[in-house]
């Protein structure tokens, strides 16, 4: 024997790395040796050192594998679900503009012909209308008479929230802000 001899707790420390997964190689350099020192010590002593099972790292790796497809089905899952969300988001504000939009149309025509002192022509179905001193600052300030109309105090608003940037809501929008032709239809 060349080498330093091999203590039991040496040979238990080498069979305990090996255990843990450990290359002979690995081992060496934890216990300051060379590889071949390490192989041999676990041929000579082959209960402490099992062969491992081939089968073991494939179903290790094969496991390790199907968790990393699970995590990316969730994580595809999680995106389409957020996709779905702002795609419904989308379509409900679409149809909300749409509405908007019929509604404003509805009113335009009905304000064409509108008589003086016809508050509920240019009042939008379903909205209340509100004095203008009790308007808040994303209000509508639409008011709710006509020049022709004698003059009120705290005239009538329409008091819906107001268009992004606009001091109207969408359908007095579309019925303030038209184009010429329009207005001359």
């Amino acid at each position: 024997m060349t080498g330093k001899p091999w203590t039991e707790d040496d040979i238990a420390r080498m069979a305990a790395l090996y255990v843990d997964g450990l290359s002979y190689a690995e081992i060496a350099d934890v216990m300051g040796c060379g590889r071949s020192a390490v192989a041999g010590i676990a041929n000579r002593h082959r209960d402490r050192f099992r062969k491992r099972n081939a089968d073991d790292q494939y179903m290790t790796r094969r496991m390790a594998n199907e968790a990393e497809r699970q995590r990316r089905a969730q994580e595809k899952a999680a995106q389409r679900a957020v996709r779905e969300a702002e795609r419904v988001a989308q379509e409900r504000k679409r149809a909300a503009e749409l509405a908007e939009a019929e509604k404003a149309k509805a009113l335009a025509k009905v304000s064409a012909d509108r008589k003086p002192g016809d508050f509920a022509a240019l009042a939008i179905p379903g909205a209340r209308p509100v004095a203008m001193h009790a308007l808040g600052r994303n209000d509508c300030r639409l008011v709710l008479t006509d020049r022709d109309d004698p003059p009120v105090a705290n005239p009538p608003c329409c008091g819906l929230p107001v268009k992004a940037g606009k001091p109207y809501c969408a359908a007095h929008c579309m019925l303030m802000y038209r184009t010429a032709e329009e207005r001359a239809a």
